[in-house]
């Protein structure tokens, strides 16, 4: 009874087909091509003379439901790679229809061809030049690298490029977003703040109207916040809106476009900076200051007014514009059915 036990778990721990070895490539898909498998064999021909590694290659289509780590330990005892009691050999398997690679590494290299070496080989060499059927190039390189780390130089993890610009673009962004709302929002600040500065050691009569309505908010005049809840909102998008694609284009675009954009950034700095003056201007200029009083109660008083009337407001007559209005009318027909149950897909490439 126990042989039985013992010949059913032989049978199970070693179910898979593995091939004659014939060093030092064997490659039952045939993916490579034979100037490919000659090219390898010169490089692990010139490792061997190192007599440091013995690696072998073995490209199979399917691993016939085993993890790839079984094959790959089956496939490297049978083929008895490496010098007997060194234990230097050193195996890549690729299953090509099952899309998995293996690296599998001798007792006696474990010490300097370590797992994570061998996963940096895989993740940078191996899958990428797999993923565009260049497994000759993946391949030789991949062996190239091992006889590099057997001989003291380890790999060193490379970032993935298109993260890296991401990364970079991503600082580019923060740092022009910083850049913009400093000079947008810090310049009319300055000019708004010395202005109430000013105001508040001289007392001027404006200064004492705007302060007892407490419209001293240092934003109010720059963003024009004397208006209706709507009229705020459009002020506010639209002082905002272009800082977007003053912040992302270049960076998106190349900096080819970027002075287009720096130039205009510095246009909208300048138009908010003349509207922060002019509302500085409000403070010492009684003249200035009823004047915009009277446009904001004008505004207020239209607001009220019906469409199409007139009315005398400061010694002149004004009619309130009609507003346009339009209507359409379209007719449909059903045959009954065609219904839709709010089902459906949607997808993307």
């Amino acid at each position: 009874m126990m042989k039985i036990l013992l010949f059913l778990f032989a049978t199970q721990a070693f179910c898979y087909d593995v091939p004659s070895f014939v060093p030092n490539v064997v490659d039952e898909t045939r993916t490579l091509t034979p100037a490919g498998v000659d090219r390898i064999n010169k490089v692990i021909d010139s490792i061997h003379r190192s007599k440091k590694m013995y690696p072998a290659v073995y490209l199979t289509s399917r691993l016939a439901g085993e993890s790839v780590e079984d094959v790959a330990e089956q496939v490297f005892r049978k083929w008895a790679l490496g010098i007997k009691g060194q234990d230097n050999g050193v195996l890549i398997l690729a299953a090509v229809g099952d899309r998995k690679v293996r690296i599998e590494v001798g007792y006696g290299l474990e010490g300097t061809l370590t797992d994570y070496q061998a996963s940096l080989i895989i993740s940078q060499t191996l899958t990428p030049a797999f993923r565009d059927s260049d497994f000759e190039e993946g391949i030789t390189e991949s062996l190239k690298q091992m006889a590099q780390i057997v001989n003291g130089t380890p790999l060193v993890e490379t970032k993935d490029p298109v993260s890296s610009e991401n990364s970079a673009n991503w600082e580019k962004i923060k740092k022009r977003t910083v850049i913009w709302l400093s000079l947008f929002l810090g310049i009319p600040a300055l000019i708004q703040s010395l202005g109430i500065l000013a105001a508040s050691l001289f007392k001027p009569f404006p200064w004492e109207e705007m302060r007892k309505k407490k419209a001293m908010n240092i934003f109010s005049g720059m963003l024009g916040f004397d208006g209706s809840v709507v009229g705020r909102f459009l002020k506010l998008f639209l002082a905002v809106n272009p800082g977007i694609f003053i912040v992302l284009f270049p960076v998106l675009m190349g900096e080819e476009v970027v002075e287009i954009f720096d130039g205009l950034a510095l246009l909208m700095i300048a138009i908010f900076s003349v509207v922060a003056m002019n509302f500085v201007g409000r403070l010492f200029s009684e003249k200035r200051f009823r004047r915009n009083e009277a446009r904001v109660r004008l505004n207020k008083f239209k607001r009220k007014k019906d469409a199409g009337s007139t009315y005398t407001l400061f010694g002149k007559s004004y009619t309130v514009p009609m507003r346009s209005s339009s209507s359409s009318s379209s007719s449909s027909s059903s045959s009954g059915g065609g219904r839709s149950g709010g089902g459906g897909s949607s997808g993307s490439w």
